[in-house]
């Protein structure tokens, strides 16, 4: 099962039927409503695609379950006023402008989870259904460009909502992610489509390099092009990263990649 998507559809569909019929995130009955969701679910993913083994789907459908009571006790801490649910934006031929400094602004399109309305503002959130992991303090607003949906979801939710957005938050609901939340204020997103813009660049002139850090290609989906073998514990070995570790500060080619790492240390001021 893909149990990502399978929980953001559960989730979002716990809020909207949960609207539509006037249950309170504190009522038995949001509970009950999110576990039948989430059973429901399950049963449609294994028809598509079948479980190993019964024994497997009770495991896999247990801790679903178990991720579903984390992300209504969640729901219950601080019951959301949201707006809109699985928000599309620059879904159509031209795209939602994202302001980029002094340049043209970038087009983007997307999906939004949850914008929350606070009265005088809005506030983004998105959900992950893994750790925090990479969303410490140390990792900084945008993780050396890693991180950018942060700063283009500010931007989009206020531009399709017509209001100001006060930050962007991850939340993580489920089990491993402890009901965790990462809050990014937008003032200090208010750089991010600059730094959007400048990696473009470095893709319109044709530069793709590898990543600097080999920790990177332990979440990477493309191990095999790079001859990545996975290891259980650490960073695993890559010549191409480790290349462009070494040229990093001087090839001119790396220039888009270079100014992404340190983007945080040297962003306009303005």
């Amino acid at each position: 099962m893909q149990r990502g998507s399978l929980l953001h559809e559960v989730y979002e569909q716990t809020l909207r039927q949960a609207g539509e019929r006037g249950i309170e995130p504190g009522d038995d009955a949001f509970l009950v409503l999110a576990l039948q969701l989430a059973d429901d679910e399950v049963a449609r993913k294994t028809r598509q695609i079948p479980s190993p083994s019964p024994v497997v789907r009770q495991i896999e459908t247990a801790g679903l379950r178990e991720d579903v009571h984390s992300f209504v006790e969640m729901i219950r801490r601080a019951p959301p006023r949201w707006t809109a649910l699985e928000m599309d934006f620059g879904m159509d031929d031209i795209g939602v402008e994202i302001p980029a400094g002094e340049g043209a602004p970038v087009l983007a399109r997307g999906r939004i989870d949850r914008v929350d309305d606070h009265g005088s503002h809005l506030r983004v959130v998105d959900y992950k259904t893994g750790t925090d992991y990479g969303h410490g303090g140390k990792s900084g607003v945008y993780r050396g460009g890693r991180r950018l949906q942060n700063a283009l979801y500010a931007a989009a939710a206020a531009a399709v909502q017509g209001k100001p957005v006060d930050c962007m938050e991850y939340h993580f609901p489920t089990r491993r992610g402890e009901n965790r939340v990462r809050r990014y204020a937008v003032s200090d997103l208010r750089h991010g489509g600059a730094l959007v813009a400048m990696m473009l660049e470095g893709a319109a002139a044709g530069w793709f390099p590898a990543t600097d850090d080999t920790d990177d290609c332990r979440f990477c989906d493309f191990q095999a092009l790079c001859g990545v073998k996975p290891v259980e514990w650490g960073k695993p070995p890559c010549r191409l990263a480790d290349w462009t570790a070494r040229n990093l500060d001087t090839l001119p080619e790396l220039s888009a990649l270079r100014r992404a790492r340190k983007w945080e240390d040297e962003e306009p001021l303005a």
